[in-house]
């Protein structure tokens, strides 16, 4: 399963093509777009983990800005369906959890545009490593 999920472009570069409508999104705060735009970078097996982003973001932007604003940017890209939290079967019987982002909540099979997470509904990242 691919955790990073993009739109299709044309040709090879050495720098990662984005499409810059998600960075322009309105309804995401600086902080949820600068998490968005970082995934996107990533290959599109990349594992993603809270700790590995928190531990990440300080030599990034010369700064941390803690686990509970991180955590935040996350809920706000599942709430508006860039980004899902899917449970996963394994052959033993045991679940996990995976993260996988879209570029657009086009792509993402988990969410509803009719019916889009609310803020009330929990969203634990405290397992996301």
């Amino acid at each position: 399963m691919k955790s990073i999920n993009r739109t299709v472009k044309e040709g090879r570069s050495p720098y990662e093509k984005i499409d810059h409508r998600p960075l322009e999104d309105a309804r995401l705060s600086y902080a949820a777009r600068g998490v968005l735009g970082y995934l996107l970078t990533k290959p599109a097996d990349w594992e993603i983990r809270f700790e590995d982003l928190f531990r990440r973001e300080a030599p990034l932007f010369g700064r941390k800005t803690g686990k509970a604003r991180l955590r935040a940017a996350l809920r706000e890209l599942k709430a508006l369906g860039y980004l899902a939290r899917i449970r996963v079967r394994e052959v033993d019987g045991t679940f996990r959890w995976t993260t996988a982002v879209y570029e657009t909540p086009l792509l993402n099979p988990h969410f509803s545009q009719i019916h889009p997470q609310t803020e009330n509904q929990s969203l634990d990242f405290h397992t996301l490593d």
